[in-house]
């Protein structure tokens, strides 16, 4: 558990890099005039997964585009599915 620490310190700079960059995409999914910026979005975790030796793809939907993406199976390891958004959602109405 240490080392996973270590490691979450000693590159804490570049996952807040990395973060903002992704944070800075105006992916709202719900406004149509925003697709452009979803797909954008969907891209930059596509080339991220890619970036660390994950099979990934990118897949045209209907509305926005899913990322899939695994890891080569490891023998006697379990699976793990972990499932989220990249996209937001708009800010109004406020009072909700």
């Amino acid at each position: 558990m240490d080392r996973i620490v270590q490691f979450i310190d000693s590159h804490r700079g570049q996952f807040e890099e990395d973060l903002f960059d992704l944070l800075s995409i105006a992916s709202v999914s719900a406004d149509s005039r925003q697709n452009a910026e979803t797909a954008r979005a969907a891209e930059w975790i596509a080339i991220r997964f890619k970036r660390l030796g994950l099979a990934t793809e990118l897949i045209q939907t209907g509305g926005h585009p899913l990322v899939y993406a695994e890891t080569p199976p490891v023998p006697e390891r379990p699976v793990a599915l972990v499932y989220g958004h990249y996209a937001v959602q708009p800010p109004e109405p406020l009072d909700e």
